[in-house]
């Protein structure tokens, strides 16, 4: 062989083998090389090689799963504020909040210095057909403590598929004895109306939580309840209603609105415009509407309000809303969790898409509430951001407005003088809920007896003035003291407010709301325009 040959094989292989490291680097890291042989490189195959890179090389231990979730929330998260990514483990619990019901063994508990207290339970229920009662202290269910859970792990343990059955024991006070139950698991309600009552002789009052599977059927069971004829107004409160399912909102608005008015329409790019149009059903036909909204109304609550506003069929009551009109998507994914995309914008009656803007990014979005305080806007509807380039005008004449919420009929300001800071101090911290579980739980017995019904309650239990010295010692107790003398009308609130949530142990939140509507500025508003028109 040729010497000179003999020199360069070594060289050219050593060559070509650097070359190789290097050609295979470019191959499984991108597609330059890819290219030039025509491979085509899928941008799903990159994502995957990406994750697989950090997940095997990267200089600390990372987990895959872990990875993968927070690169799809990173995903969806820069699309709109909107988009989101549902984990497995949170998709229940989400599911739970649409559909209206659960399965479980029908109990409202609390979690007090380690120790879990029934505080009611569901009538009918299956926790009550096995004979727990309220003031139980659950100690294990299966054989597994209870004691020091948080309060997932307790749920965990307590629901199930319905029709299965958990062993619970339970330390009854009363008795001093520790009680034995077998509890067959069934469908628990989820209730997304969460009061409603007779104002008076000539107004009812429904609050609306969320718009669940379900809010339509518990709508009808509510007016039917509550009587068509004993009421001639109705107030509608959507109050930090962050929205829900577009459907039921739709199903809603057609019982207020004639026949054949547009309710909303969605458009999206690839989503053609579908339009909603009321039919002849029109329960609530001839009544007078009142909507109460504020900054934390959203979504559904605001097609709901939109609906009504553009049509002229009611009075709006409140502070702006907050702007959401995008519509979601649920696509839930082989692994039981799922991705909410933003697929369509949704118009009210006169054409105004009420989405707020979001392109400064989620976290302007989310503190554009902030800026409303500090532009004057809460205190002052004549300060509100307006973009005057987005009016419409309905049948009536009436001028609304797009690009960023509702803004109501009939501004209410939010109250932000000092005497509230001490009052919000009290919330805040817990010392109201705290105080008022542990006066429930000492005098429940005591309370049911001298007041049977929620009623009853509402009208005759008074805050006494022990009371509210034992509530500012327990507040003192926890560094919280008014800076000032309280005027007679923060002890007002005060008083009520541990009032509403006493009753709310005892009753539910249908007394709770009873009470505590007596401060709500907002609905004391609509009580009086009712009466008043001012």
């Amino acid at each position: 062989m040729n010497k000179r040959l003999k020199i360069l094989l070594p060289v050219v292989f050593a060559v070509f083998l650097a070359a190789g490291i290097y050609v295979g680097s470019i191959m499984n890291a991108g597609n330059s090389v890819g290219n030039l042989f025509n491979i085509k490189y899928t941008e799903k195959e990159k994502l995957s090689d990406v994750i697989n890179f950090i997940s095997t090389d990267y200089v600390d231990s990372v987990d895959k799963t872990e990875l993968t979730e927070k690169t799809i929330e990173k995903l969806l998260g820069s699309l709109d504020p909107h988009s989101s990514y549902i984990p497995p483990r949170e998709l229940d619990a989400v599911e739970e909040s649409i559909n209206g019901n659960f399965f479980g063994i029908g109990i409202q508990f609390r979690q007090w210095h380690d120790t879990i207290v029934v505080v009611r339970v569901i009538e009918n229920g299956p926790a009550t057909k096995a004979g727990i009662e309220p003031g139980d202290r659950l100690i294990s269910a299966d054989g597994i403590s209870l004691v020091k859970l948080d309060n997932d792990s307790i749920m965990r343990l307590l629901k199930g598929p319905r029709g299965s059955r958990v062993s619970v024991s339970a330390y009854r006070p009363s008795d001093k004895t520790i009680h034995r139950f077998t509890i067959t698991r069934g469908v628990i309600p989820y209730e997304s109306i969460t009061s409603y009552y007779l104002v008076n002789d000539s107004t009812a009052y429904l609050k609306i939580d969320r718009f669940a599977a379900t809010t339509y059927d518990e709508f009808l069971k509510a007016v039917r309840t509550l009587g068509l004829n004993s009421f001639k107004n109705i107030i509608i409160d959507l109050q930090n209603n962050g929205g829900g399912l577009l459907t039921t909102a739709e199903a809603l608005t057609d019982e207020f609105l004639p026949e054949g008015k547009i309710i909303v329409y969605t458009e999206g790019r690839n989503r053609e415009k579908e339009v909603s149009y009321s039919t002849s059903k029109e329960l609530m036909k001839g009544k007078n509407v009142y909507v109460l909204v504020n900054e934390s109304s959203a979504s559904a609550s605001e097609i709901f309000a939109g609906a009504i506003q553009d049509n002229d069929r009611g009075t709006i009551i409140g502070r702006r809303t907050f702007g959401k009109g995008l519509v979601q998507e649920q696509i839930t994914l082989a692994d039981k969790s799922a991705i909410r995309l933003t697929v369509a914008r949704y118009y009210t009656a006169t054409g105004r898409c009420i989405q707020k803007p979001y392109d400064k990014g989620t976290d302007d979005y989310y503190h554009e509430i902030t800026q409303r305080y500090l532009h004057g806007e809460m205190t002052n509807a004549d300060s509100a951001m307006i973009n005057d380039s987005l009016m419409f005008k309905t049948e009536k004449g009436k001028t609304v407005y797009g690009g960023g919420g509702i803004m109501p009929d009939v501004y209410v300001p939010l109250d932000t003088t000092m005497n509230y800071l001490f009052y919000n101090k009290l919330q805040r911290s817990g010392v109201f809920d705290d105080f008022a579980f542990e006066y429930f739980d000492k005098n429940r017995l005591m309370l049911l007896k001298k007041y049977p019904g929620e009623k009853d309650f509402a009208e005759n239990f008074t805050v006494t003035a022990k009371i509210m010295r034992d509530l500012l010692k327990a507040a003192k107790d926890k560094g919280i003291e008014p800076y000032q003398a309280l005027p007679d009308t923060m002890l007002y609130q005060i008083k009520v407010s541990l009032k509403a949530r006493i009753a709310s142990d005892l009753y539910g939140s249908n007394a709770y709301y009873i009470i505590i509507n007596n401060t709500n500025q907002t609905f004391n508003k609509a009580v009086n325009y009712i009466t008043t028109g001012e």
